[in-house]
């Protein structure tokens, strides 16, 4: 029986790919969900677009140093 080859960076890759958009579309709704208390459809509170700005970075944070250590890790398993 064959083993199977895979490459890890095109895994890495497809996954990315995949999962960038879900990534996405999941932090905009958490975001959304506990910044915004107004109803108001036309402009945001100051309050709540430092809320937004705040959460969207830190998910930016979040996610850059998680990217690092899934390529550290990657690397190592090389």
């Amino acid at each position: 029986m064959e083993e199977e080859q895979y490459s890890i960076p095109m895994l890495g890759n497809q996954l990315s790919e995949r999962f960038g958009q879900d990534i996405a579309y999941t932090t905009v709704q958490k975001c959304q969900n506990h910044c915004i208390s107004s109803y108001s459809e036309g402009s945001l509170l100051p309050t709540e677009e430092k809320c937004l700005r705040n959460c969207f970075l830190k998910s930016y944070d979040f996610f850059k140093y998680a990217d690092e250590e899934i390529k550290f890790f990657l690397r190592q398993k090389q």
